[in-house]
């Protein structure tokens, strides 16, 4: 049986159905959109106990097509920046070079979207000479601001409300009624 949790904390919100029988999540949110399905069979408990154990790496890394973390520019220039300061020690790289690859480094701050930033990273001869071309272990990354937002200011909500009975099925409780209406009403006549 489907569960529809209406949760609202100042302005932000979500509606977040669970479905036990076929182990579906779906959120749909002022932070983004999170579904998943966990079928009983692979789980050892109800569905609500389930979702109430997760852990946010879990969690985002099977709902959120982000896995709950995204590239960080700012992290990545500083690891990249860390690697220059000790590339003196291991590279054949010169002083100059070091310091051309720092400000070429500095200058890819701008950059917000991941492609761009490799684009220009790859662009500079200096980075590229200090890295030796293998930078495929350069990019950082962070938590996803959205993923952070309804992991602190919904889904602690949500996890209370899961604790009380669940809401009715007003389609079934409808359905319900029409048919004890047909009943009552063959027996009025």
């Amino acid at each position: 049986m489907s569960a529809l949790y209406r949760i609202r904390n100042g302005y932000e919100w979500a509606n977040i159905t669970i479905d036990e029988q076929s182990g579906t999540f779906s959120a749909i949110s002022s932070f983004g959109n999170f579904g998943y399905t966990w079928p009983p069979r692979h789980r050892r408990t109800t569905l609500k106990n389930f979702l109430a154990g997760l852990d946010y790496g879990y969690f985002f890394g099977k709902t959120a097509a982000s896995d709950g973390y995204v590239f960080s520019p700012e992290k990545t220039v500083e690891g990249l920046k860390q690697t220059i300061r000790e590339s003196k020690h291991w590279s054949d790289t010169d002083k100059d070079t070091r310091n051309q690859a720092w400000e070429d480094a500095e200058d890819l701050e701008g950059y917000r979207d991941v492609h761009e930033f490799f684009d220009g990273l790859t662009q500079s001869r200096a980075i590229m000479k200090v890295l030796g071309g293998d930078y495929y272990d350069v990019a950082r990354t962070e938590k996803d601001p959205q993923c952070v937002g309804f992991w602190e200011v919904i889904w602690p909500k949500f996890c209370e409300e899961m604790k009380r009975p669940a809401p009715p099925d007003w389609r079934l409780l409808s359905v319900f009624f029409a048919l004890l209406a047909v009943v009552m009403g063959a027996f009025a006549s």
